[in-house]
Order: structure tokens, then sequence, then C-alpha cells
């Protein structure tokens, strides 16, 4: 059930996300792209892994061509030390704690925890008592807190075919319309060769060799609303400012593991288990025309607005060894599987499926 709420929380993602963006509007680029790093930096991570998961496929069967669909579900575990992150070190150029004593900030994976951060750059503005006008920090909030679940799940439907020795699939999550502003899809292709063909005297082995590679494409995509805040004291906008209503946050993720594994079959039940490489890769893009406060040096009293073209962008890939374990087991037609994955983001996987 955790598993199942962490996708709809994950879908939702971008709705807490979008708070970071004030980080833009408190006139810090830089400051915010850091943010963004540690703040999604389980869910680039998380999915990549997830995607690279459950491509292990065996069938029981005397046919010489099988087909093969159902469904997968693959979640990645966020480690401890990435469920939240401190503030001091991020290297922030703009913003600062507003509590020096309270600095731990949650990444997407933490819990409902917020801290408040502001501008080092104030301004002035009216104040009801002494002295009239009181000096604020040009941009303060709360951070974004997490979803409260340290999963990073994903669920793909799968369709292949059997035939010599060779599993060929095709996994696809298709577009989850969450809401007219969110996209969620992923799709991709999974290769798979039992050794055996090229070794013939293998077949009496105990144990028998296979050979696996995949790929897999996430993307997430959400369509963003951040306006300049009208109401805000001395806000100042120009005839150059806006329109603000093409923005957009998308989050791509590649996986490509390679597998050798090392498998034995009972009566329906075969038990594997392997070792691995993932070649991992995300990418994040902040799209569109943003508003960002900037004071006027000639009225402190006074905050104009300058528009930010696609703010930023930025790649990290996270390559890695992997071990895995694992069982299929077929009663009849039908085909149940499980799996584990040891690497820095443990993976863990289920399957059912139908074969004819």
């Amino acid at each position: 059930m955790k598993i199942i709420y962490s996708l709809f929380a994950l879908l939702l993602f971008v709705q807490v996300q979008a708070q970071n963006y004030n980080l833009i509007t408190g006139g810090s680029i830089a400051d915010a792209e850091k943010y963004t790093k540690a703040y999604l930096a389980p869910l680039e991570r998380g999915i990549a892994t997830a995607s690279a998961h459950g491509m292990i496929n065996y069938t029981n069967s005397e046919k010489k061509i099988r087909f093969v669909f159902g469904i997968n579900l693959s979640t990645a575990l966020t480690p401890s030390s990435q469920r939240s992150f401190d503030i001091n070190d991020l290297g922030l150029q703009e913003f600062v704690a507003s509590d020096p004593n309270n600095t731990i900030a949650q990444s997407i994976s933490g819990n409902d925890e917020g801290v408040g951060i502001e501008t080092k750059t104030t301004y002035y503005k009216p104040n009801a008592g002494f002295p009239i006008y009181k000096q604020v920090p040009l941009v303060s909030f709360d951070t974004p807190s997490g979803i409260g679940v340290p999963l990073m799940p994903l669920p793909v439907f799968t369709l292949g075919v059997y035939s010599y020795g060779t599993h060929l699939n095709f996994n696809i999550l298709p577009n989850l319309h969450t809401s007219k502003d969110a996209e969620f899809v992923s799709y991709g292709l999974s290769f798979q060769h039992d050794l055996e063909t090229f070794i013939p005297t293998m077949k009496d082995w105990p144990v028998k060799l296979s050979i696996s590679a995949a790929f897999q494409y996430t993307n997430i995509k959400y369509l963003l609303d951040i306006q300049p805040d009208e109401s805000k004291f001395g806000l100042e906008l120009g005839s150059q400012n806006g329109p603000y209503d093409n923005q957009e946050m998308e989050v791509k993720m590649t996986s490509i593991p390679l597998q050798l594994i090392a498998y034995h079959d009972f009566d329906g039940l075969t038990i594997y288990g392997g070792i691995g490489y993932n070649i991992l890769s995300s990418e994040v893009a902040l799209k569109g025309n943003f508003p960002m406060y900037v004071t006027d040096p000639a009225n402190i009293l006074k905050v104009n607005v300058e528009d930010i073209v696609d703010p930023y962008s930025y790649k990290r890939s996270y390559n890695g060894i992997r071990l895995d374990l694992g069982l299929n087991y077929q009663v009849g037609f039908m085909i149940f599987k499980a799996s584990y994955s040891y690497a820095k983001y443990q993976s863990f996987g289920i399957g059912l499926g139908v074969s004819i």
C-alpha cells in the first residue's frame, strides 16, 4: 500500500516543488539550481534505478515460441543519507536559513517538515510601529517538504516474445494524466539470451547462464504557473514583464542495465542470481519565462521584476555495479516473479504475467 501511495504522491511532487521557485523570484538562479539538485536527487536516481529493475524473465514451457504479457512494479529505496540535507552544505549565495540553528531541509523522499530560508538582499516596507519603515528580506519562505515515503516506484506493462533462448520485451507506462498540467510516461526495451544456445553442453549443467541488456526512458513533466505577487509592497511591473504562461518543469531519466545471470530450473520454478552494471542518467530543465524580484538602488521602497527565460538545466549520471537475486514461478499459463537488487539505491520488484 505504501508503494501505491508513493506513486501518487510522486505524481503530485511538483505541487510541493513549485515552492522551490521562490529561490528564483528571490533573485538567485544558481541557488535555485543547487536546491533543486539536492531536493530532487532521490527522484532522479530512484526512478532511474527502478527503471533498471525487473528486466529478467524466465518461462517454463516446451513451446518454441511463446508470448508473454503482464505488469511489473519496481521500486527503489532512498538511502537515509539522501532523505534530508543541510542548507549550509549547498553553497547558496543569496539564501540563508532564517534560524541558524535550524538548517536541515527535506528532499522529496523526506518527511513533512520544512525550514525557513530568506534572502540576504533586503528592502524597506512600512512598519506599524517605530521605526516607520523596517528592513526585511526581499523573499522569505519555508522550504518544501517531502512525500513522507522513501520509495520511488515505477509500474510498467510488458509485452514480450520468447524464441530459441531469446526473450524480447517491450515495457511501457502510458501517459498518466493526473491533471491537465501533469505527464508521467515511461517506455523501453529489454533483451535476454540464454547462453546454452551457444554452449550446447550447458543444457546438462546444474546452473546455466544468461545475459541481459535493456533500455528504459522515463519522463515527468509539469506545467507551472509562477506569477509575481502583485500584493507585495513596492512591487512594480513594467510593460516588458511577462507573460508567464509557458513555464514547464521536465525531468528525464534513462536507464541501461547490463547483467550476467546464473539460474537453476526446478519444476515450474526458476531461481537466479546475477551481477551487473547500471548506466543511469537524469536531466532536469526549467523552461519558460519566470519573474525574478530585484531591488531598485534608487528607491529602497521599490521592488522591480526581471524576466528570466529558461533559468537552468543540468545533467548527471549514476553508474555502478549491482547484485541481483530473484525467482520466476509458473503455474499453467500464469507467471509470478519477484526480485531484489543491491546497489547504492536498493530496489525491489514483483510481477504478474501470462504466457501463451
